[in-house]
């Protein structure tokens, strides 16, 4: 034992760790999101939101554990569904604030 800790444990806490991240995918957690904010939505807009998600996240990032995601992923994704206005809005916009 170094350090007062117990190799086994160690081990145990880090399989324990690893089986989560799994679990917390982007996709896991996109849905969990999803489900939380579709009652605010509009029908027709919670279904264009799972639509994107499912069409062109999912299959690129969706597997994912949500920790290994950066933004610069995010924003592949958002480049190739909304396109190049919609990303000159977003930057346009956050420099007004």
């Amino acid at each position: 034992m170094s350090e007062g800790t117990d190799p086994s444990e160690k081990k145990r806490v880090q399989k324990h760790q690893a089986r989560a991240n799994v679990q917390r995918s982007f996709a896991a957690v996109a849905e969990e999101g999803w489900n939380h904010q579709k009652g605010t939505w509009t029908e027709d807009h919670a279904g264009r939101v799972w639509t994107r998600l499912r069409d062109n996240t999912f299959p690129r990032i969706g597997q994912r554990p949500i920790i290994d995601l950066h933004p610069k992923d995010v924003i592949g994704i958002i480049r190739d569904i909304e396109g190049p206005v919609f990303i000159t809005f977003a930057f346009s916009y956050e420099h007004i604030e």
